[in-house]
């Protein structure tokens, strides 16, 4: 019978915490400003969860359909590198959505043309996207091979464990004749 796993997995759990962990870090930047808002705070917050959460959770399917955790890493490496680069035009979109669309939604007054905003922070949030993505993918594949090489080195473990009990059973099919034959001596 399988043992069920109860809450979260790991997987779960890194990325809510890790998304988590980059939004309340840029809690504190908003916090350090002015017009420091709670209300705005939790609402960028759970939009932070929800529109990077999506990207790189598509990313782990399109990654374990096409088995790229089996791949070595020069043969990842032109896979990753224009995921990145993909992964950061996402993150960058989302990103000048969500903050154009809550910041016109609650200041109207405040906020220009969607053109203006866009043109004003794209290659920064860009930027940061691409650093964002490449450590959320680094950090996926760098745990699966530390899997992959754990899985590696307990089954040569066993392995070795097995040729050891072949070598003792070797050595007891040889020590019987021995006891056998000088038994019979010893009674002649």
């Amino acid at each position: 019978m399988k043992s069920e796993t109860k809450g979260l997995s790991l997987y779960w759990k890194c990325q809510l915490i890790g998304w988590s962990l980059a939004s309340l870090y840029w809690t504190l930047m908003g916090a350090i400003g002015s017009n420091f808002s709670i209300l705005l705070a939790i609402v960028h917050f759970l939009g932070d969860l929800i529109i990077y959460i999506l990207p790189t959770h598509l990313f782990r399917a399109i990654s374990l359909r096409n088995n790229w955790g089996q791949l070595r890493p020069k043969q990842l490496l032109p896979i990753v590198i224009p995921a990145v680069i993909v992964l950061g035009l996402v993150f960058m979109t989302l990103t000048i959505c969500k903050n154009y669309w809550i910041g016109a939604s609650l200041h109207p007054q405040l906020y220009g043309s969607f053109a203006t905003n866009f043109k004003n922070s794209w290659i920064v949030t860009w930027m940061t996207g691409i650093r964002l993505m490449s450590i959320w993918i680094l950090a996926y594949y760098a745990y699966h091979f530390a899997q992959a090489e754990i899985k590696a080195n307990r089954e040569n473990a066993r392995l070795a464990l097995v040729a050891k009990n072949a070598q003792l059973e070797q050595l007891r099919a040889q020590l019987n004749p021995h006891f056998f034959f000088n038994s019979l001596n010893n009674i002649k």
